[in-house]
């Protein structure tokens, strides 16, 4: 009997103290789970940094191809009209306003090679910063590049209208006049 009576003045005890333990051992789990979120969201943050990085880069060596593309077009165009102008030349036919064409032709060519190389250097400067840590720096940096990257698309239309709707006519023009010569 001794022996039940001091084990139930020792059971309340004991559970205290089973009770403390375990609640240690919750506390020191929910630190663990706290600091395993704050580490994954670190690893998502870097991971997400990295694949935008990743896109920025994939995206600057399309841009970069598709430079040379419309740079070998636009050298093409150029060399077209040249040609045309002297041989028009040799014709004894004026072609004043194909050599205006040209002028105007080549300067809208050299605004967008300077827009896009506005547009390069922006999208560049967006590595500066520290992804996620830059309180909207970089942001800001890609939403210029990004209004840059417009300017630069417009460009590249404005060139095909002006081919399209000016040079092609002034082209066909003159192929008229001298067809007529020819005629004659």
């Amino acid at each position: 009997m001794i022996h039940i009576q001091n084990s139930r003045k020792f059971l309340p005890i004991l559970i205290l103290s089973f009770l403390l333990l375990l609640a240690g051992k919750i506390g020191v789990l929910a630190l663990s789970v706290q600091e395993d979120r704050l580490q994954v969201r670190e690893e998502m943050r870097d991971n997400r940094c990295e694949i935008l990085n990743n896109r920025i880069d994939a995206r600057i060596q399309l841009f970069e191809q598709n430079k040379e593309f419309h740079k070998n077009i636009y050298e093409a165009l150029v060399g077209k009209v040249r040609n045309l102008i002297d041989w028009l030349n040799k014709k004894d036919l004026v072609a004043e306003k194909l050599q205006l064409d040209l002028i105007i032709l080549n300067d809208m060519i050299t605004k967008t090679w300077e827009d896009y190389s506005s547009f390069i250097s922006l999208i560049m400067d967006t590595k500066n910063y520290t992804c996620g840590e830059s309180q909207g720096q970089f942001r800001d940096k890609l939403l210029n590049a990004l209004e840059q990257l417009k300017v630069y698309k417009t460009d590249l239309q404005d060139i095909r209208v002006f081919y399209k709707n000016t040079v092609k006519e002034d082209m066909k023009d003159l192929r008229d006049q001298y067809n007529k010569l020819k005629q004659e």
